[in-house]
């Protein structure tokens, strides 16, 4: 079952960034730690120095009909702008013959709504990019669409509650 999870998260991972040029900087430092009230605990985050995509966190529902609905926030490097990395998702989204319902740009941030078929699964995808510099923060929900209705108001909240950090 763990390996099923497991396949199924790199599954909605994969198909859920758009470009695979990234890096991330983290500031080793760091004392603040990941908590989560209602689970009862909290965790030191890792941390790296990479120039490769990295997947920061990646959290969870419960599985539902086969499939745990999840938000993942990935940091990317990107030498263009907002507007030129969201003509690029799109033109990916597209490709995978997926369908977009929403794209909203406002050229700091951006929201991208879509669903389609992966991994046998019909799937709804909610994404919102910010970027800071040349690092852009993706930060999608993905969920079964026969389930969107139910999940969407918990996994819309959680993408868009994600704020950066001032780097200074």
């Amino acid at each position: 079952m763990q390996r099923l999870l497991f396949a199924i998260a790199t599954t909605c991972l994969l198909f859920s960034g758009f470009l695979l040029a990234p890096a991330v900087q983290a500031d080793e430092d760091s004392e603040h730690k990941l908590r989560f009230d209602s689970l009862g605990f909290e965790i030191q985050p890792l941390v790296f120095d990479t120039d490769e995509s990295v997947t920061a966190i990646m959290m969870f529902l419960p599985p539902r009909g086969g499939f745990a609905a999840n938000v993942n926030v990935q940091t990317q490097y990107y030498a263009g702008n907002m507007n030129s990395y969201i003509d690029q998702s799109v033109q990916e989204i597209e490709r995978m013959g997926w369908t977009i319902d929403t794209v909203i740009n406002t050229g700091s941030s951006a929201t991208i709504e879509y669903h389609g078929k992966s991994g046998g699964r019909d799937l709804y995808w909610y994404a919102r990019v910010l970027s800071q510099g040349k690092t852009f923060y993706l930060v999608t929900a993905t969920g079964l669409a026969s389930r969107w209705e139910q999940d969407k108001d918990q996994l819309i909240e959680s993408v868009d509650s994600f704020s950066l950090i001032d780097s200074e």
